[in-house]
């Protein structure tokens, strides 16, 4: 997978995380906090991490970008260098709360919890970010039946 896709993913999931965690309070996900997640400096070639890690900084401020419009996240603030505030918006909540394929008495959001607890005590290895690329698949797979104003039930909002 490419690199900006794999870290789409990451980001993606940790922001959908962050939010599901403290939901319906929003959350303030700091840039240098997700940066240290899905591009970490280890200090072993420092021009290439620099460069690299400023890629992924124009890449998570994208992904952020991308979940507000596509209804994931509702932004409350305006994005700037430090980071962003944030909650889940409908789509969202409804994505993550979703139950997953594993185990029907799990949500999505208790997984993206637990993979956020995980990466955070063992690090970002490469079966967490094949864990967190297949989990957010299936939150944007739920989250895709979900149109503003439509419902399960069919009802359509005013």
């Amino acid at each position: 997978m490419a690199k900006n896709l794999e870290r789409f993913n990451l980001a993606a999931l940790y922001f959908l995380g962050k939010a599901y965690d403290e939901h319906p309070i929003p959350v303030t996900v700091q840039r240098a906090e997700i940066l240290d997640v899905i591009a970490p400096m280890p200090g072993e070639d420092e021009a290439r991490e620099s460069e690299d890690r400023e890629n992924a900084s124009v890449e998570v401020a994208y992904t952020f970008y991308f979940l507000a419009q596509n209804d994931y996240l509702l932004p409350m603030t305006p994005l700037n260098a430090g980071g962003w505030r944030l909650v889940l918006k409908d789509k969202g909540l409804l994505a993550l709360k979703k139950s997953t394929l594993a185990d029907p008495s799990e949500t999505l959001g208790d997984r993206a919890k637990k993979w956020m607890a995980d990466i955070t005590t063992a690090g970002l290895k490469e079966g967490a970010k094949k864990a967190g690329t297949e989990l957010l698949d299936q939150i944007l797979n739920a989250g895709s039946w979900f149109q503003s104003g439509v419902h399960t039930s069919g009802i359509t909002s005013v």
